[in-house]
């Protein structure tokens, strides 16, 4: 424990970053540092940044798929593709509803968001096989893509129509 101590290095700036920094050794410089700042991106932002993000990854991927390139351009998408949804829209889903409903109903707003958000990742497992048999991975993927495409779309309107966006 006391060496996991000497290698990760958390420090608390303001209320609103975090530096992480990793030493090989004490007497060498950092060699990793990774800053995260809370609250200075909006989280409508983030959200939408996030489906376009997504979006473009699993396009990527079917451009990889149509074109036969390399496997590490599609692990790469994929991985692209995770960091996007887990840093927007999975992220967020428990955000924005504390931002849009009032506080009487704001636990039963959170509630609805995080049930419609894996109500609608259950219907793409559910329709994945169904979309394959259909059209094959090509189908799958541009449904896909629309469907994070929808997504984007639908934050951007909603949160203009709510005032949300900063």
């Amino acid at each position: 424990l006391q060496n996991l101590k000497s290698q990760l290095h958390l420090v608390l700036r303001t209320k609103s970053q975090l530096t992480i920094s990793f030493k090989q050794k004490q007497s060498q410089p950092k060699s990793v540092q990774v800053t995260f700042y809370f609250h200075k991106v909006s989280t409508v932002k983030q959200q939408f940044y996030g489906f376009l993000l997504a979006a473009a990854a699993v396009l990527l991927l079917l451009l990889c798929y149509l074109f036969k390139w390399p496997a590490a351009i599609s692990i790469a998408a994929f991985v692209l593709f995770e960091l996007a949804l887990n840093a927007g829209p999975n992220l967020t889903t428990f955000i924005i509803p504390s931002l849009v409903f009032p506080l009487d109903i704001k636990a039963e707003g959170a509630g609805y968001a995080a049930f419609f958000g894996k109500f609608g990742a259950v219907i793409a497992v559910f329709s994945f096989p169904i979309l394959m048999k259909l059209g094959g991975v090509s189908l799958a993927l541009v449904v896909s893509v629309a469907v994070l495409g929808l997504g984007a779309f639908l934050t951007y309107f909603y949160a203009k129509k709510l005032g949300l966006e900063k």
